[in-house]
C-alpha cells in the first residue's frame, strides 16, 4: 500500500451542495411535488397517467420523464456531499499540508485493479474533480487508454476464437462507437449522429458484460440516455448480429462458467461456484487492463523522477500525474508513449491509443 496526494479545494463542495438543491426544486416544480423521494414522484406518475412497471421501482428507467432527469442529479449531488465530500473533508483535517493523502492499494480487487481508500478517489464522480487540483506550480498531465476494453475484447476473442471482428473496427481505423451504431440504426458509418453515437455506447460497455436488456435500460438511464425495453432489446440483438464473437464467447461461458479466468497477460482469477456471468466476464477484460497499467507504471517510474513528476491518481485505466508547469509538454509526450507501449504489450493485434491533457484540475476542461 502507498500514500500519494493531490489538492483540493472545498468551493466546489459548497458550488455542489447548492445545485443539489436547485436540481430538487426543478423536480418538484415539474413533478408537482413536495419532496423527490420515490413514492412521491411514483404517486405524481399515477396521477399524470405514466404507467409504472411492476416490480421494484428504479427511477433511472424514466428519465425521459420531464422533472426525472432533475432528481436524479439532486440525489447524485447530495450522494457527492454526503459521502465523496466529508471522506474528502476528513482526509484534509488529518492533513498537515493541505493536500488530500489517500492510500494505494495494489491489489484492491479479485482482478488485480488497484484502489483507493481513506478517502476512495476512484468513485469521485467526473462532475466533482474539479475540486482537485495541483500544488502552485505545477499542472496535471491526465492519460487513459481510448476504448480500452472494447479493444482488450477484440485481442481476447482473436485469441480464444479467432474472430477479428472487433480487433478490424480499430485495424481499419474506426470510430467503434460510429460502427456499432450504423449497424443497430441501419444507417452508413458517416450518416450516424451525435445522439446515436451516443446510444451505441448503451450495447458497447454493457453487452461486453452480459447485460439483459432491462440492465441495459438501467444503465442508459445511468447515462442519461432514455431507452424502451423493445429499443434495449434490438439494440442487443443488433450488436450480437454485428459481433458474433462476442455472443459466442457470452455463450460459452453461460454453458460451461469457467471456475478460473485469465487476463491477456496471464493474472489468474478463481470464480466462486455462485459467481455471476457478468463478473467472469468482466474478470479477463478489467485484469487485463490491470496489467497495461502497472505495466505503465513500472515503464514511468525512472523518468518522472528525473522530471519532479509523481503518479497521484489512478483511475482503472486512466493516470493523473502532477508535473512541473516547465515539463508539462515533456511529460505529456513521455506518459503517452509509455501507457500506449504497456497496452500494446498485451494487444498485438489491436491499434492502441491513449488520450493525454494537461490540465489546471483533474476534470476535463
Amino acid at each position: 500500500m502507498t500514500r500519494t496526494s493531490s489538492s483540493s479545494h472545498l468551493s466546489e463542495v459548497e458550488r455542489r451542495r447548492v445545485l443539489g438543491e436547485s436540481s430538487a426544486e426543478r423536480a418538484r416544480t415539474l413533478l408537482g411535488i413536495a419532496d423527490t423521494t420515490d413514492e412521491a414522484i411514483k404517486e405524481s406518475f399515477f396521477a399524470r397517467g405514466i404507467a409504472v412497471a411492476p416490480g421494484e421501482f428504479d427511477l433511472r428507467c424514466y428519465s425521459h420523464v420531464p422533472g426525472v432527469a432533475d432528481a436524479l442529479e439532486s440525489r447524485s449531488l447530495r450522494a457527492f456531499v454526503a459521502d465523496h465530500a466529508r471522506s474528502v473533508v476528513r482526509a484534509l483535517d488529518a492533513s498537515d499540508d493541505g493536500r488530500v493523502h489517500a492510500e494505494w492499494i495494489a491489489l484492491g480487487t479479485k482482478t488485480g485493479l488497484i484502489t483507493c481508500r481513506e478517502p476512495s478517489l476512484t468513485n469521485i464522480p467526473r462532475y466533482a474533480r474539479h475540486a482537485f487540483i495541483p500544488s502552485k506550480g505545477n499542472v496535471f498531465v491526465c492519460v487513459d487508454f481510448s476504448c480500452a476494453q472494447l479493444r482488450i475484447v477484440g485481442q481476447f476473442l482473436k485469441n480464444v476464437f479467432h474472430d477479428s471482428g472487433v480487433a478490424d473496427v480499430f485495424a481499419r481505423g474506426g470510430d467503434p462507437h460510429r460502427v456499432t451504431a450504423a449497424r443497430i440504426f441501419g444507417v452508413s458509418y458517416d450518416d450516424v449522429s451525435v445522439d446515436q453515437r451516443n446510444a451505441a455506447k448503451v450495447p458497447n460497455f454493457g453487452l461486453l458484460y452480459g447485460m439483459t436488456p432491462i440492465g441495459l435500460v438501467e444503465y442508459a438511464a445511468s447515462m442519461n440516455i432514455a431507452l424502451s425495453l423493445p429499443e434495449a432489446t434490438h439494440f442487443r440483438d443488433a450488436f450480437f448480429a454485428a459481433y458474433p464473437g462476442v455472443h459466442r464467447w457470452h455463450e460459452q461461458f453461460l454453458a460451461v462458467p469457467p471456475p478460473v479466468t485469465y487476463s491477456l497477460g496471464g493474472r489468474i482469477c478463481h470464480h466462486s461456484g455462485g459467481a455471476s456471468l457478468g463478473s467472469r466476464l468482466a474478470a479477463p477484460i478489467q485484469g487485463s487492463q490491470a496489467d497495461a497499467i502497472k505495466t505503465a507504471l513500472v515503464l514511468l517510474a525512472e523518468p518522472l523522477a528525473r522530471l519532479g513528476a509523481a503518479v497521484v491518481i489512478v483511475i482503472y485505466d486512466e493516470l493523473v500525474v502532477e508535473v512541473p508547469s516547465a515539463h508539462a509538454e515533456e511529460a505529456r509526450s513521455l506518459i503517452k508513449d509509455a501507457m500506449e507501449r504497456a497496452l500494446r504489450t498485451f494487444l498485438p493485434d489491436v491499434p492502441v491509443i491513449a488520450n493525454a491533457d494537461i490540465r489546471q484540475s483533474w476534470a476535463k476542461e
